[in-house]
C-alpha cells in the first residue's frame, strides 16, 4: 500500500476534527452554555471512550475486519455531526453530543491501529503519515477559523462531508484490513492487561498517560473559551489553532532520529512536566502566552503520542493491536478527561479561569515528578 494513501487517509481524519472541535465550545459558549455544562458536554464523549469504544475495540480484535468497521463509524460520526442542528439548548447539545460520542471516539485509534499496522508491512515511516493529520489539521483550521466567523453552525455539515471523504479513502485500504490475525483468546469480556500486554511496564505509561492528558484534556477543552474571554473570536482562535499543529511539523521530521533507548518512561515523564508548565503559561491570559502555549503542542502532545504509539505497538500481543491501542484511549480519552472535563469546568466557575489554569499545571507537575522519580528507578 502507497504511503501517500495513508498520508490522505490520516489527513482527512484531522481536518474533519480541525472543522467543529476547536470552535464547539466557542459555539456552546455563545449559546449561552456555562462553563460547567461546557465540561458536562466534554465528558460525554469520555464516557464513551470508558464504555462504548472499547466494544467496537474489541469487535475489530474478534472478527478482524478493521476496514469494515472503519468505514461504519466514520459514516457513523459524519451522519451524527448532523444531530447539532436539532436546536441550541443545553438538552439538544446533549443529544448531538452523545450520538456523536458513539463513533468518533473510536475513529483516532482504530486508524492509527491500521496506519502503524501497514507502516510497519510496508516499510513506511509512520511519522511522515502522520504528518498528513498535522498539516491538513493546521491549513483547515486556520481557513475554517476565518470562514466559520459568526456562523459556527456550518461547521458540522461541512465536517461531515470530510468524514464522507475519508470514508472514500478507507474504500482503497488493502483486503488483508478484513483479514486481520485473530488472537486465540477473546472469550473473556473483561479487558486484561496481561492478556493484551507482553510485560507490566505498560502501568507506568498508562499512569503517566492519564496525568498528561489530566492536563492537556482541560486545555484543549477550554483554551477556546479563555481566548474568546478576553475577545478573540473564531478567526483569533483559528490562530491559536493554525501555531498548535504547525508545531507538530518539526517534531514528526525529526523523531525518527531519535534513539529508541531516549523513547521510553523518563521522555514521558518530562514531557509531562512540559505539560503542566504549559497550563502555567496560558494561565497569564495574554495574546503572547496563548501563543507561546500554543506552540508548544509539539514539544509535548505530539511528543507524547508518538512515544505511546511506539511504545504500545511493540509490547502489545499478536492479535491484540486495536485493544492495545484502545486500553491507552480509555485512560486518556476515557477517564483523564472527564475529570479534566468535569472538574476543569467547576474549577473555572469557582476560581476564575486563569486560576483554574495555573491550579491545575502545578497539579500535573507535581504528578509527573512523582511518577518520574519512580520511572527513573526502575
Amino acid at each position: 500500500m502507497k504511503r501517500g494513501h495513508l498520508f490522505l487517509i490520516n489527513s482527512f481524519m484531522y481536518i474533519a476534527t480541525a472543522i467543529y472541535i476547536p470552535f464547539l465550545n466557542l459555539y456552546y459558549r455563545q449559546n449561552g452554555i456555562t462553563p460547567t455544562q461546557i465540561g458536562i458536554l466534554g465528558m460525554l464523549a469520555s464516557m464513551s471512550s470508558l464504555f462504548v469504544q472499547p466494544l467496537w475495540a474489541r469487535r475489530v480484535d474478534e472478527t478482524g475486519k478493521a476496514k469494515k468497521y472503519a468505514l461504519i463509524i466514520v459514516l457513523g460520526a459524519a451522519i451524527s455531526l448532523q444531530a447539532y442542528y436539532i436546536g441550541t439548548s443545553f438538552t439538544s447539545f446533549f443529544l448531538a453530543s452523545a450520538l456523536l460520542a458513539i463513533f468518533s471516539t473510536t475513529i483516532i485509534p482504530l486508524t492509527d491501529t491500521i496506519a502503524l499496522r501497514n507502516a510497519a508491512r510496508y516499510g513506511h515511516n509512520f511519522s511522515i503519515i502522520r504528518m498528513g493529520g498535522t498539516i491538513g489539521y493546521a491549513i483547515a483550521v486556520y481557513l475554517f477559523g476565518l470562514y466559520l466567523k459568526g456562523r459556527p453552525e456550518r461547521s458540522f455539515a461541512i465536517a461531515g462531508i470530510a468524514y464522507v471523504i475519508m470514508a472514500v479513502l478507507l474504500l482503497g485500504l488493502p483486503e488483508h484490513e478484513n483479514r486481520v490475525p485473530i488472537a486465540p483468546e477473546h472469550t473473556n469480556s473483561r479487558i486484561s492487561i496481561s492478556k493484551i500486554y507482553k510485560d507490566n511496564t505498560i502501568i507506568i505509561v498508562l499512569l503517566l498517560a492519564f496525568v498528561f492528558q489530566l492536563g492537556a484534556s482541560f486545555y484543549n477543552g477550554f483554551i477556546t473559551v479563555y481566548a474568546a474571554d478576553v475577545g478573540m473570536g473564531e478567526s483569533g482562535v483559528g490562530l491559536l489553532q493554525s501555531i498548535s499543529a504547525l508545531s507538530e511539523l518539526p517534531i514528526l521530521l525529526a523523531f525518527k532520529y531519535v534513539p529508541s533507548k531516549a523513547k521510553g518512561l523518563k521522555l514521558l515523564s518530562f514531557v509531562t512536566v512540559l505539560m503542566g508548565t504549559r497550563l502555567l503559561i496560558a494561565s497569564a491570559g495574554i495574546l503572547p502566552a496563548f501563543i507561546v502555549s500554543q506552540s508548544m503542542n509539539g514539544p509535548t502532545g505530539m511528543v507524547f503520542y508518538l512515544v505511546c504509539m511506539e511504545y504500545i505497538f511493540e509490547h502489545v500481543r499478536i492479535g491484540k493491536e486495536t485493544e492495545g491501542q484502545s486500553v491507552l484511549y480509555i485512560v486518556q480519552a476515557g477517564a483523564a478527561s472527564i475529570l479534566g472535563n468535569l472538574i476543569g469546568g467547576a474549577a473555572i466557575d469557582i476560581l476564575g479561569i486563569g486560576s483554574a489554569f495555573a491550579s491545575l499545571g502545578y497539579v500535573v507537575i507535581v504528578s509527573a515528578a512523582v511518577l518520574g522519580a519512580i520511572s527513573w528507578r526502575r
